[in-house]
């Protein structure tokens, strides 16, 4: 997935790598101005017993109800993209910055960036991942799936697209690692001839 496309930009290629997801989770923290105005707009029944907000009570209303999951994108994707712009311009001679983000394309700031790369992975890849690492059920990360834009859409705005591939048949994981590396290396080397990076 992204991730692995990501340790490997910044492993092999030395790219500096910016999350919105760990810059949004950062922005929640209590005391964090984020926090205070998701608080204030659901109330204090979102938080967890020592005062921070619990993620899936959030997800659980804002899955139910468009308009409140609008409202909280309206209070936190501008500051997640104020702190992405802050690192573009802090940027300096020579320095690549991967920003990893859904926001790129949902918020419409592709002009941000000097080029949009799309990582794929099959569906059931995206789903096993999902209810992992958030300990949901598969319909509910189904549903997550269903809020975001469609694979095409995602498509229309990438100039270029890296797809996972599916090594599932590879039962040693040493090797399926080698051949992920493999080919996650010989996609980025390309691009990055292509963009003299």
């Amino acid at each position: 997935g992204k991730s692995f496309v990501l340790e490997v930009m910044e492993k092999e290629y030395g790219f500096k790598i910016i999350k919105t997801d760990d810059v949004s989770r950062n922005q929640m923290q209590p005391g964090e101005a984020v926090f205070n105005s998701v608080v204030e707009a659901f109330g204090e029944g979102i938080l967890d017993e020592e005062g921070f907000i619990d993620r899936k009570k959030l997800a659980g209303i804002i899955y139910a109800d468009d308009a409140k999951r609008e409202l909280l994108d309206e209070l936190t994707h501008p500051p997640v993209i104020e702190e992405v712009d802050r690192q573009i311009r802090e940027l300096k001679e020579g320095e690549v910055l991967v920003a990893e983000s859904a926001l790129i394309v949902d918020c419409n700031i592709m002009d941000h960036f000097d080029s949009i790369w799309l990582v794929e992975a099959p569906l059931e890849d995206r789903l096993s991942r999902l209810t992992g690492k958030r300990k949901i059920t598969r319909e509910h990360a189904l549903s997550i799936m269903e809020n975001q834009l469609s694979d095409e859409e995602y498509e229309k705005h990438a100039d270029e697209i890296i797809k996972n591939p599916d090594f599932k048949d590879v039962n040693d994981k040493f090797m399926m690692r080698n051949m992920a590396v493999d080919f996650v290396m010989k996609q980025l080397q390309a691009l990055k001839e292509k963009y003299g990076l």
